[in-house]
């Protein structure tokens, strides 16, 4: 049964806490709310993104980092990659 947080008025699992009241923890603490907001378990618990999302979110916060330099010299690596399967021999037996 869930348990409603007086403070926030948000529900909870029973014998969880409310996750409001957690974030404010968190926030005594340098980095941790960055850190929780990397765990999908504390996104899920919050009713947020799927461990899949979570994983998305974490590569584009470090691709909005790059200077313009370095995402021209990624996208120049990504270009002369050949692609999967190009080139490759074929042996009919």
């Amino acid at each position: 049964m869930a348990q409603i947080c007086g403070k926030h008025d948000v529900a909870f699992a029973d014998g969880g806490e409310c996750w409001c009241c957690e974030e404010q923890k968190l926030a005594a603490t340098p980095g941790a709310r960055e850190a929780a907001y990397r765990n999908p378990a504390f996104l899920k618990k919050r009713g947020g993104l799927d461990a899949g999302a979570a994983q998305r979110s974490i590569v584009l916060d470090k691709l909005s980092t790059l200077k313009p330099e370095e995402i021209d010299k990624l996208l120049a690596l990504a270009g002369a990659a050949p692609s999967p399967g190009a080139g490759a021999k074929r042996v009919i037996g």
